[in-house]
């Protein structure tokens, strides 16, 4: 089986690659393929179906194939703790094994790329193999601004070529937290429309229940007995500006209730950060 994975950026996706490729017949890869240059979704759905067919012959030949990991490993978080959170990742080939059978479920996860491509990728591959991972939009926002990435800019890479109606919402205003909303709608309203309820992946369940999470959204595979233990979310963490969760705090809660986020979030999932950080 192949299958394409995307998410809200910092929403657990790295996550959900390790859990999945502790399985001993899936491979989920992050962020291992080169999307560069392929701008515009005919183009990038052709090269990820010539990817799938590429790497899956990688891996049975050789148990190698590309990700971005930390000395050769695979981990849920790209970025270092802290106040200067420095990108710990490369990309190159790691030691994936061999799976159990040649028919092994192979998974691609890219944010982003993936997500502005989704009609495509869905008509291409199935809704049935399309999954989103998803979390908390107020620890979104906060792990927004606490890492050098695009979207903390209020960008998405490509998004001129395969999303330029939401381009030119971006350009619209110079508000940074109002882009980043009108990103965290985008995302959700995008998954909303292309990927089945119960393929999208709630992080807080992955981290309190994560077999049973799995198993939801996997049931072709069994996740009991591979060792996979509960772990603390971070949707409080440190690591976020109080005074920015304050502001966004408000703002996510005067959002009407047609906010695409609302589908799966509520006020109370919002007031419970605050009220956890004291703010």
């Amino acid at each position: 089986m192949n299958i394409i994975l995307t998410g809200l950026p910092r929403s657990g996706s790295s996550m959900l690659c390790v859990l999945m490729s502790k399985h001993p017949d899936v491979v989920a890869l992050n962020e291992g393929l080169k999307l560069g240059g392929h701008l515009d979704v005919p183009s990038m759905v052709k090269f990820v179906a010539a990817e799938f067919d590429r790497i899956r012959d990688q891996i049975l030949t050789t148990g190698t194939a590309p990700a971005r990991h930390k000395d050769g490993q695979q981990v849920d978080n790209h970025f270092s703790p802290g106040e200067d959170r420095k990108l710990l990742l490369k990309k190159s080939n790691i030691d994936v094994g061999q799976p159990a059978t040649e028919t092994f479920g192979l998974a691609f996860k890219h944010n982003a790329a993936f997500l502005l491509a989704l009609p495509g990728l869905v008509d291409r591959f199935g809704a049935l193999s399309v999954f989103a991972t998803i979390r908390n939009p107020l620890s979104v926002l906060g792990s927004w601004g606490s890492v050098p990435v695009p979207v903390s800019k209020g960008r998405i890479r490509d998004a001129k070529n395969l999303a330029p109606e939401l381009e030119e919402q971006l350009k619209s205003t110079d508000d940074l937290l109002e882009k980043q909303l009108l990103i965290l709608n985008y995302y959700f309203s995008q998954f909303q429309k292309w990927i089945p309820r119960e393929q999208i992946i709630r992080y807080e369940d992955l981290c309190g229940q994560p077999a049973e999470t799995l198993g939801r959204a996997f049931p072709q595979w069994d996740w009991t007995n591979l060792g996979l233990r509960p772990t603390a979310n971070r949707n409080a963490s440190p690591d976020y500006s109080r005074d920015r969760l304050k502001i966004a705090a408000a703002r996510l809660q005067s959002t009407g209730p047609d906010a695409p986020w609302r589908e799966f979030y509520s006020d109370s999932d919002i007031q419970q950060i605050t009220k956890s950080l004291g703010i």
